[in-house]
């Protein structure tokens, strides 16, 4: 199934790439935070979120960043769990400016239901708001984190280039 979202950064984008390469050793635990955020929510309404959410150690895995002329783009991976219960998703996240001061993280990936999961049943369905949910989960947490540990503009004296983001600590 395909997934994508995005979520703003009040920070420049070379700060957001630059804060980015410092959070990666974080980003294990910010997944799995996102997971468990709306555990309780699922459970009251019945529905079997914990059996799609990951499980401790969760792995990922961030690819050679690309540089584009409008925006680093980031392959990333997380999964977790036996060969029956495996929770996958495998994305791309792009950094790019939109405008001096704001920056977009844009995710747009692909997941697997675990294997136990028929495709078209309610299950199913469960099973992709889940997902859809954690991702948001996931990106709200990392420009949280991002946003506290970059600098703001409109100081900033770089400008964002093919070059400049070459340049950064991320790439």
């Amino acid at each position: 199934m395909f997934v994508h979202d995005f979520v703003s950064v009040d920070r420049p984008a070379l700060a957001v790439v630059d804060g980015f390469a410092r959070l990666q050793p974080s980003l294990g635990p910010i997944v799995l935070a996102a997971w468990d955020a709306d555990r309780d929510l699922w459970a009251r309404l019945g529905m079997a979120h914990p059996d799609y959410a990951p499980s401790w150690p969760i792995h990922t895995e961030i690819g050679q960043p690309r540089v584009r002329p409008d925006a680093v783009v980031i392959p990333i991976r997380w999964w977790s769990g036996d060969e029956d219960h495996l929770v996958a998703l495998e994305a791309d996240l792009e950094i790019a400016a939109f405008g001096s001061n704001v920056t977009h993280l844009h995710l747009l990936g692909r997941y697997a239901f675990p294997p136990s999961v028929e495709r078209w049943s309610a299950e199913a369905s469960r099973a992709h708001r889940a997902t859809v949910s954690a991702v948001r989960r996931f990106l709200q947490m990392v420009a949280e984190q991002l946003t506290d540990i970059c600098e703001p503009g409109p100081s900033e004296s770089r400008t964002a280039t093919p070059d400049t983001v070459a340049d950064s600590s991320l790439c």
